[in-house]
């Protein structure tokens, strides 16, 4: 992660939820430590070796809200938000005239197609 910016701890629980379960994670020999397993060390390494540094705007999730449009998609970190692609270039390309009245009415639209038609109040 970028070494300036401070994520809550929370943010990370599906995360570590997941390490452990996989089992990509042992207790180490101190109270309250944890270890890598040597296969997911391994694995860490041939992945750096082959991309480049990891950096959380490159990532993608799959287990997210998009935190503009709040739909269940695919999501980036953009601007320290989950963020999904389409959210993203609106942001980056702002439209004409654009104002977030109108940014609100998309999301009210968006969140009655995720409910069945029902609206969210906001």
């Amino acid at each position: 992660m970028d070494g300036d910016k401070q994520y809550p701890i929370e943010r990370f629980d599906a995360l570590l939820r997941n390490l452990v379960s996989w089992n990509l994670v042992t207790r180490g020999t101190r109270p309250h430590s944890w270890r890598l397993t040597e296969a997911a060390q391994r694995r860490l390494e041939e992945l750096a070796a082959s991309t480049g540094p990891v950096t959380t705007e490159r990532m993608v999730y799959l287990d997210h809200f998009c935190a503009d449009c709040h739909l269940p998609v695919r999501t980036r970190v953009y601007e320290g938000l989950y963020l999904c692609d389409s959210c993203i270039e609106r942001r980056a390309l702002p439209l004409d005239g654009e104002t977030p009245s109108v940014t609100k009415r998309r999301w009210r639209r968006n969140r009655a197609a995720v409910n069945g038609g029902n609206p969210v109040a906001s």
